[in-house]
């Protein structure tokens, strides 16, 4: 590109040299020297391509020094007056054309500078809009695009090369909605509107996708303070927008299955009801007329009636311990009662209080560290401890039954700790112990349902915690629960 210059500029000066010498010969043949001397403007103006402005003063001084010799040397006759004047008008002409030439080229040295100025300013400018992690668009009066940056080129999946120039409406707004976006954009062209600062819009991809991006706008005023173009700093929330619309989907399913689980609570509350009268009543009656039939005939009865009659009694007692075990289960949560602050060393006095038969029968030793005040359902706690403390009771083991409890702080919640030296439970089963009639023993070595654990477990839930047990066969055991501080469940 340079060399282009340099053998463009040498061809000038060729053609300047050549011309001057070719002016000075006429003038030097004609007697007044008038025609010829105005030509060397000529070579002035040549030197317009030429790059810089000394070309013109040189070029202004050799054609005056050869003006001047041309005077000297050509024939003046008798009017010498005349001659001198012409020379004069000539070089008067040479340097109005040297001065005006200069002015020129300084113009465009001047225009030349500012653009490149301006390009190297744009540049840097693309450089920062490209580093920017939103989109940048910038909107002409005209509707097309006259910048966007690299995040911008990115969204749409488009090289700015394929971007520029393009009716931004037209070319990547949906086709049912550019119209309205048009008419509103040459509104706000024309002062007719004021300018929204923040909107939502969608944009079609190269791909045909539509995302949605959250627009802030700025306008741009030329001198005279009219709008001529708008700046867009644009972020796809098209995922954001995803996840608000799956969040309110969850939320009305939600709340659907608040209400079935409502409706579902309200049967399970009435079958609770029937359970705690309709069916434990007949076997009230079974239990009753069988120890009634046993007491009447125990002289006519033989060993295997009265032992059938026992069975059957057994029987009766037991599904009656089982349906309100059941009915304990299920109203952990049909018959919740609001939280309060409780104080733990009560409830274990009131523990101690109603299993009193329990614990001087086996000669158990119910020990603690100072327990904590927490916000709770009072009565199902009670029930909480009542049954861990129980269940460490009846799976003692051939010494006396020692259980301790103890408490600490975690932060958020309070970590409760229940040991016991009984007869500890197999790593393998530490899961299934909290499953409703789930035993680990038969009813002969130790009674029970198998739906303590269940309640405790359902308990700890409803109050927002865990349970967990911590044992080894021969052992003891440890058991865990946790209860958040501020009782939320």
């Amino acid at each position: 590109m340079l060399d282009k210059k340099e053998d463009k500029s040498t061809q000038v000066i060729i053609a300047s040299i050549l011309l001057s010498a070719g002016i000075f010969i006429m003038d030097l043949m004609t007697p007044l020297g008038v025609a010829d001397a105005i030509p060397y403007i000529a070579v002035i103006l040549l030197s317009l391509w030429l790059p810089h402005r000394r070309h013109t003063y040189i070029a202004g001084i050799i054609v005056s020094l050869l003006t001047i010799l041309g005077f000297f040397l050509s024939p003046s006759g008798e009017r010498l007056s005349i001659v001198i004047a012409n020379r004069i008008l000539s070089l008067f002409g040479i340097w109005s054309a040297v001065i005006f030439v200069s002015k020129y080229k300084y113009s465009l040295d001047v225009i030349n500078k500012t653009k490149e100025s301006l390009r190297r300013e744009k540049e840097t400018a693309q450089k920062y809009l490209d580093v920017a992690a939103t989109m940048f668009v910038l909107t002409s009066r005209d509707q097309t695009v006259g910048l966007i940056n690299r995040k911008g080129c990115e969204i749409l999946g488009y090289s700015e090369d394929e971007i520029i120039g393009k009716n931004w409406f037209d070319s990547f707004i949906p086709k049912n909605q550019s119209g309205q976006f048009k008419k509103n954009f040459n509104e706000l062209m024309r002062g007719e509107i004021r300018p929204v600062e923040l909107f939502e819009n969608n944009i079609i991809t190269k791909n045909g996708e539509k995302r949605v991006i959250s627009w802030h706008n700025s306008l741009i005023r030329d001198e005279g303070g009219n709008i001529i173009a708008t700046l867009s700093s644009g972020i796809d929330i098209t995922e954001r927008k995803k996840a608000e619309d799956a969040l309110r989907q969850a939320n009305k399913d939600l709340k659907k299955y608040a209400e079935e689980l409502k409706r579902s609570n309200s049967e399970l509350e009435q079958f609770a009801y029937v359970a705690s009268h309709d069916l434990q009543e007949p076997l009230r009656m079974v239990a009753s007329f069988t120890q009634l039939l046993s007491r009447r005939y125990k002289d006519i009865l033989d060993d295997n009636a009265k032992e059938f009659i026992s069975f059957a009694v057994d029987g009766a007692n037991r599904m009656q311990r089982l349906i309100n075990d059941l009915l304990s289960y299920s109203r952990i949560q049909t018959k919740e009662r609001a939280f309060n602050e409780t104080d733990c060393e009560e409830i274990l006095g009131q523990v101690r209080a109603n299993l009193h038969e329990s614990i001087e029968k086996n000669g158990a030793m119910i020990t603690n560290d100072p327990l904590p005040a927490v916000f709770v359902d009072q009565t199902q706690m009670l029930q909480l401890f009542q049954n861990l403390i129980d269940n460490a009771i009846k799976f003692s083991g051939k010494g006396p039954p020692r259980v301790h409890l103890s408490a600490e702080n975690k932060g958020g919640e309070w970590l409760f700790t229940v040991r016991d030296n009984g007869i500890g439970i197999d790593p393998q089963f530490n899961k299934r112990i909290f499953m409703i009639f789930q035993r680990l023993h038969s009813r002969e070595e130790y009674p029970g349902t198998g739906i303590g654990l269940a309640i405790c477990k359902r308990i700890v839930e409803r109050h927002g915690g865990e349970i967990w047990v911590e044992s080894e066969h021969e052992k003891g055991s440890t058991f865990y629960f946790t209860i958040p501080v501020k009782g939320e469940k």
